[in-house]
């Protein structure tokens, strides 16, 4: 009688991915080998609330999928022939963040890695000026559809930062938006500059810059994109 002999793969993965709200995520995992696999299964998993999910699943190793993930998720045409069996997730929200868990079978032989998604949500900023305030003048920023909690910061061209009043709150699909308010000063020069802040991604500002006479502003208003680095 002829034995199966086993099958030697390993699984592999970075250890985080970032995910836009709203966008696809890829979650990678390959399957490394030195001679081809049969009788592949793979099953993607998720930790939630203290219960596992079951992400994706194919072939014996297979369970109900989670409600939230129907339609959502996918692996590639050639995934078991090419060794990539990342899992493709759509629309990701708020709530997909977290650990998952890629694991394949062949035959009596089984790896597994894990990933870390984080999601990032970004918003345009909206600039407004609410008016005098003495000889002063106050300004506001505002925007919506961040995650995780952004951080605003208001500077001068000459990058001296400005004590700013700043409320956020967070929508029914765990959102955030973000108003705050600013006095500026005579002394403080004619360009200012709110900055709302993603630790993942990236940050969006606006810069208004004031008329020669400082008030009432000039409608000359700059929008630019700053890259950060992710921690």
């Amino acid at each position: 009688m002829t034995m199966n002999s086993p099958q030697v793969f390993e699984v592999t993965s970075p250890p985080n991915v970032v995910g836009r709200v709203n966008g696809d995520a890829i979650l990678p995992c390959y399957v490394s080998s030195a001679k081809p696999l049969e009788d592949v299964e793979v099953r993607w998993e998720k930790i939630a609330g203290g219960k596992v999910e079951t992400v994706l699943a194919q072939g014996k190793l297979g369970r109900n999928q989670a409600p939230r993930y129907l339609g959502r998720t996918s692996l590639p045409g050639d995934g078991f022939s090419s060794g990539n069996v990342s899992l493709r997730l759509k629309k990701v929200q708020p709530s997909d963040g977290g650990t998952y868990s890629c694991f394949v079978q062949a035959r009596n032989q089984s790896a597994g890695a894990s990933v870390v998604l984080r999601v990032s949500g970004t918003g345009a900023v909206v600039f407004e000026v609410l008016g005098p305030k003495g000889d002063d003048l106050q300004l506001a920023c505002q925007s919506e559809g961040w995650f995780p909690e952004p951080t605003v910061r208001w500077v001068t061209r000459s990058q001296e930062d400005l004590l700013a009043e700043t409320t956020l709150w967070q929508n029914s699909s765990q959102l955030f938006g973000v108003l705050s308010r600013v006095t500026v000063t005579r002394g403080q020069g004619e360009e200012v500059t709110c900055q709302v802040l993603n630790p993942l991604v990236r940050a969006e500002e606006m810069t208004v810059r004031l008329s020669s006479e400082s008030r009432p502003p000039s409608r000359r208003v700059r929008r630019r994109f700053v890259a950060l680095e992710a921690p």
